[in-house]
């Protein structure tokens, strides 16, 4: 695993003819909403681009986050932001989805007794 995570990324606004930088081949993708850093999709996959594209916007599952919230329909994608790391395959993609969510156990537990 000698691989590195790209640089956050705003979803592209389609109504712009903006388009998605992400590569068409195996790897690690990781979704998080721009306000409050929430984690909201994580995963390896067979091709990165078409499950980032195929990605919809869901409300905050955090509770303290609701109020500012315009529900389910509001949620747009300019309010999400993304990452991707690349692999060779979809098993070694699979593989660094296993190492990277032990990786952030491991620092939970260590920073949060609650965790």
């Amino acid at each position: 695993m000698a691989g590195f995570w790209t640089t956050w990324k705003r979803f592209p606004d389609a109504q712009r003819g903006e388009l998605m930088q992400a590569p068409v081949s195996p790897g690690v993708y990781e979704v998080r909403r721009i306000s409050n850093g929430e984690v909201v999709a994580f995963g390896a996959a067979a091709n990165v681009a078409r499950d980032l594209s195929a990605f919809r916007p869901q409300a905050s599952k955090l509770p303290w986050a609701r109020p500012f919230e315009r529900g389910e329909e509001g949620a747009r994608a300019s309010e999400f932001e993304y990452r991707t790391f690349s692999a060779a395959t979809k098993h070694e993609a699979q593989d660094i989805a296993r190492h990277l969510l032990g990786r952030r156990e491991i620092y939970l537990k260590r920073h949060f007794a609650w965790a």
